[in-house]
């Protein structure tokens, strides 16, 4: 018989696909989960939005602007709401997402519930964050290394971590001395249903685009997503490529459309850049249908969907070396791995990529595909429960 599956999320900022990779990806696990589980499986959500695919246990943040008094006061919070939901729920096992388990690991050993299982998901850490920030010598957040402390007793303190590359494993192991026994690495996934290689001329259609040799930017814009680098390489790519067109797509963050567009202007190609801002998830696929390439020039990520969903669309990639996409390519033809930081290393790789035959096209375009069939969010589902088997037992 089949083991029943009772589950509590905690993620601040729930399934909301708005915010980022971290909330598609429990979005994607859940549905999968419930398919694979059907009456076998659970779920419920502490989170500060409401999800429509899950019971959701609301905690609110107004006017808490310390990012060291919002950990502290979600932790507080969710270790209140936890007492309760798990007792009425029989809650069998806590998935944290991100290092924000604390109140969980709290409610556990003082409400009295040993038996318990609390399984965290690092998308990354912030220590990590951290020291890639000091290299581009950007002001971190006030009280970093309150943060970096909270988090690693939270990851420290739970059953299992499950990892979404050997790159934050290597973090977990390194600067939180996480027993490697007790991570997992499980990479995320991706829908390749949603996600195609078929064309489509929909977006260059409707932004007159049809003649444009096309770089893809998706993602928060933010300067540690390297959209800044991205301005400067593609002072250099214009050279070589007249028609050139640079699509940045993602929500501001701290960079806005016209800081931006003043950046494009300072290294004269304002005229190259069209900054689209949020753009909803169910038109994605035909952005990235557009692309001739998608660039993913971080500073920091830990497995970005970005790379997954671009490869399932097709699609050639150039990213940097700090992210987890070098364990996915394994040498594939359909990336090229760059120096963060380094514009003239990022300006080649999206002119190799722009100036292929048809049939080298071709060829990347079905090795971007082979790779992203190797993880799909079923696949992901399966070893999550898995892990979950294991920590209930």
């Amino acid at each position: 018989m089949m083991q029943q599956i009772r589950v509590c999320y905690v993620a601040p900022f729930g399934t909301s696909v708005k915010v980022g990779g971290g909330e598609i990806y429990l979005l994607e696990l859940h549905k999968s989960l419930k398919e694979l589980l059907k009456e076998y499986y659970e779920a419920y959500l502490i989170s500060c939005k409401k999800s429509k695919y899950m019971k959701t246990y609301l905690i609110k943040l107004k006017n808490i602007h310390s990012p060291v008094a919002s950990y502290v006061t979600f932790s507080i919070a969710s270790f209140f709401k936890l007492k309760k939901i798990i007792r009425r729920n029989k809650i069998n096992i806590i998935n944290v997402h991100g290092g924000y388990g604390i109140g969980a690991i709290l409610s556990k050993y003082s409400n009295g519930f040993p038996k318990l299982s609390i399984l965290s998901t690092a998308h990354g850490t912030l220590i990590g964050w951290f020291k890639r920030l000091k290299t581009m010598k950007i002001p971190s957040l006030e009280n970093m290394d309150i943060l970096c402390a909270l988090e690693r007793e939270a990851f420290y303190q739970s059953d299992r971590v499950i990892s979404v590359s050997d790159h934050v494993t290597q973090e977990l192991t390194k600067y939180y001395k996480i027993k490697r026994s007790k991570i997992e690495t499980l990479y995320s996934g991706v829908n390749l249903n949603f996600f195609s290689s078929s064309s489509n001329n929909k977006f260059r259609k409707k932004h007159k685009l049809l003649n444009k040799a096309i770089i893809l930017f998706v993602g928060r814009l933010t300067r540690w997503k390297g959209v800044l680098d991205l301005i400067k390489a593609l002072s250099l790519v214009k050279k070589d490529i007249p028609n050139v067109v640079l699509i940045v797509v993602g929500r501001e963050y701290d960079l806005s459309k016209q800081l931006i567009y003043s950046y494009a202007e300072k290294y004269d190609v304002a005229n190259y850049v069209k900054v689209i801002g949020w753009v909803s998830r169910k038109k994605l696929p035909e952005v990235y249908a557009s692309a001739d390439v998608v660039a993913i020039p971080s500073y920091y990520e830990g497995l970005p969907l970005v790379a997954l969903e671009a490869l399932a669309s097709g699609k050639p990639i150039v990213a940097t070396e700090v992210v987890g996409i070098p364990e996915i390519l394994k040498g594939s033809r359909a990336g090229i791995i760059i120096k963060a930081g380094d514009e003239k290393d990022l300006a080649r790789g999206l002119v190799h990529f722009l100036t292929l035959r048809n049939d080298e096209k071709k060829v990347v375009q079905l090795e971007a595909r082979k790779i992203a069939q190797r993880y799909s969010w079923d696949i992901l589902a399966k070893k999550v429960l898995k892990v979950y088997q294991e920590v209930i037992e």
